[in-house]
């Protein structure tokens, strides 16, 4: 019987060893947390955070708050519906303003914030929140921009076309009858993101 058991216990290890391996080698998004938040810096030099907390304290619950956090004023809440929101910088032509999301200067006094918000089993969501920097007013908000095709760096790809207009690489469409469940068939394109005004504008294509 204790042969037995120690064998048991063998094959679970192994079998744990496996998936812990299998994970690995997919590529996708740092996990969320509970609560984590993004070191900032407004063009105009002022440090700020990006706040995102869990009311629960569980990650996987997806009831994410987002705030904006400036020392010495009260917190701004960003009027987004809870989700999980998980870590993801950039690969771009521009600077980031934040150290663990995307954060760029969308034209005088504004900054633009994308967020990867959790979709699972799919691919991740992006979001974008349009931030007044004089005051940290969140401006305008586009839920569902698109969805993130993961890769092994888990990065925005962004691309700055003029002033306060980007260009950001998304899903825009998927190949019917590919013959696989696979990423290959989520094919990528251009959305071009462009602030006007107070206001977000999303187009496909630059």
């Amino acid at each position: 019987m204790r042969l037995l058991r120690w064998a048991l216990a063998l094959a679970g290890l192994c079998a744990g060893l496996a998936g812990h391996a299998q994970e690995a080698a997919l590529p996708g998004p740092a996990p969320a947390e509970g609560h984590w938040r993004a070191q900032c810096t407004l063009p105009e030099g002022a440090p700020f955070e990006v706040v995102f907390d869990s009311a629960s304290g569980v990650e996987l619950e997806d009831d994410m708050s987002v705030r904006l956090r400036r020392e010495g004023r009260a917190d701004v809440t960003v009027p987004l519906p809870p989700a999980g929101y998980g870590p993801r910088t950039t690969l771009a032509n521009v600077h980031n303003h934040c150290d663990r999301i995307v954060a760029v200067a969308a034209g005088p006094q504004r900054l633009l914030l994308l967020l990867s918000r959790d979709n699972r089993p799919g691919w991740n969501w992006c979001d974008a929140v349009l931030v007044d920097t004089r005051s940290l007013a969140v401006l305008d908000v586009k839920h569902g921009v698109g969805e993130i095709k993961e890769g092994p760096d888990n990065l925005f790809v962004l691309r700055q076309e003029g002033p306060g207009r980007y260009g950001v690489r998304l899903i825009e469409e998927y190949l019917q009858n590919a013959g696989c469940d696979c990423a290959a068939m989520s094919i990528e394109g251009w959305r071009r993101i462009e602030v006007v005004g107070r206001r977000l504008r999303v187009r496909k294509g630059l």
